[in-house]
């Protein structure tokens, strides 16, 4: 007698052997027995210690099937583990096994195996497909969006996982994500916010600018080089995203410095040069001020 709930697994299996469904989750039902060779990508979100459960459930995904070259599987281990080998994988596909069996020990010599782990990805990577927009790394795990009116969200690595906030051109800053959480979810929340506050065009992938490949601008190479970087084969869209990473770090290292006490390099220099300072005073502040010292070779008001 057929329930509900077992034409809704009918249909969902034969969704994913047609196409018309592209990922289907169970727990414990699809662990084996199942068979559907087109499947490409297996997702591990359970935690087993045990070998045998483990191939089994890598194995739905690695049957021989013209529509794919590979699989690839995605573990959530919260620990390392060192269940999966080329080999207990090879175990795992019948095809395999039955050549393996009607091999001769000479054969079994020669045989390359074709199945390899490429790589076990122990960073964190954007799960939810490929960002929208221009984001730049600005060091120490952080990452900055900044816009056509300059207004910025920087994405920031925190105990278990990452918060973002928005740092508006007017001055002040909100929460964008402000508990930790992956950082491919804390990515697609940001750009989400992105998406409905900020003005985008030049900084979308989309952008015309960012598929050109001719060489970069006389005035691209100069900036850079102020900077001590080189744009020496870089095309007009790679000098330009460097240039708004090297502007992003600019800002970070001004941000730190406003929050950072003035070094007693500079107090000393100061007070040498006939300039007051305060207990208060910032390391970016010190730094202003000496500036405009030696750009008007006269102590200035503090």
């Amino acid at each position: 007698m057929e329930t509900w709930y077992t034409v809704e697994r009918k249909n969902a299996l034969e969704g994913l052997k047609t196409g018309n469904l592209q990922i289907s989750t169970s727990c414990g039902v699809l662990t084996e027995g199942f068979d559907e060779p087109s499947i490409s990508c297996i997702i591990m979100a359970r935690p087993t210690r045990f070998k045998g459960l483990y191939i089994q459930c890598v194995g739905r995904g690695l049957r021989l099937h013209p529509s794919k070259e590979d699989c690839l599987v995605l573990d959530f281990a919260d620990e390392g583990h060192n269940l999966e080998t080329t080999i207990s994988f090879s175990k795992a596909i019948p095809e395999v096994q039955e050549k393996k069996n009607q091999e001769s020990q000479e054969e079994k010599g020669k045989r390359n195996h074709q199945l390899h782990i490429t790589r076990n990805c122990d960073e964190e990577f954007d799960l939810i497909g490929t960002a929208k927009f221009i984001w730049v790394s600005i060091g120490d795990g952080e990452w900055s969006l900044e816009d056509d009116n300059r207004n910025e969200i920087i994405i920031s690595p925190k105990e278990t996982g990452y918060v973002a906030q928005v740092l508006w051109k007017e001055g002040g800053k909100n929460w964008v994500v402000e508990n930790p959480i992956p950082l491919e979810y804390c990515f697609g929340c940001c750009e989400d916010f992105a998406r409905k506050r900020f003005k985008l065009d030049f900084a979308s992938t989309d952008s015309p600018w960012v598929k050109r490949r001719d060489q970069a601008t006389t005035g691209q190479v100069t900036t850079l080089s102020k900077k001590g970087i080189s744009a020496e084969n870089l095309s007009k869209s790679e000098a330009s995203i460097k240039i708004r990473e090297v502007f992003a770090k600019e800002r970070k290292s001004r941000r730190n410095m406003q929050t950072t006490p003035a070094t007693e390099k500079q107090i000393s220099f100061l007070r040498r040069i006939g300039i007051s300072t305060t207990e208060d005073m910032s390391k970016l502040e010190a730094k202003r001020t000496i500036a405009d010292w030696r750009k008007n070779k006269k102590p200035v008001k503090t």
